[in-house]
């Protein structure tokens, strides 16, 4: 789907993939915010959306480790000591084992 979330024009395309991907018993849909800043988990969420789809019978996986931008060029894995040195990026990035989250209570 990196096509698709890359160009908006791709929007329409991916809507009806994922409802045909449901329709044929795939309901676990594998995502992350840093594959597209976001945007997959926007997609997925107006194809819930526009095809009603019970969300209690999907699947979504996600994972949290690296640093999402505020622009879709600002990308963890390119800029990994820029991210950790920008105070805008403060315990964005390592995921559930990151230090901070059990030491800065």
């Amino acid at each position: 789907m990196s096509k698709i979330l890359q160009n908006p024009d791709h929007l329409p395309k991916s809507l009806p993939l994922l409802k045909a991907a449901y329709d044929r018993g795939l309901n676990t849909w594998d995502t992350a915010n840093v594959y597209s800043n976001g945007v997959s988990e926007i997609i997925i969420g107006k194809a819930i959306k526009k095809y009603n789809i019970p969300r209690h019978k999907l699947i979504i996986l996600t994972k949290c480790f690296g640093a999402v931008g505020e622009e879709p060029s600002v990308r963890g894995i390119f800029y990994p000591t820029e991210i950790r040195a920008s105070k805008d990026y403060v315990n964005q990035a390592g995921g559930l084992l990151n230090a901070a989250v059990y030491f800065n209570l």
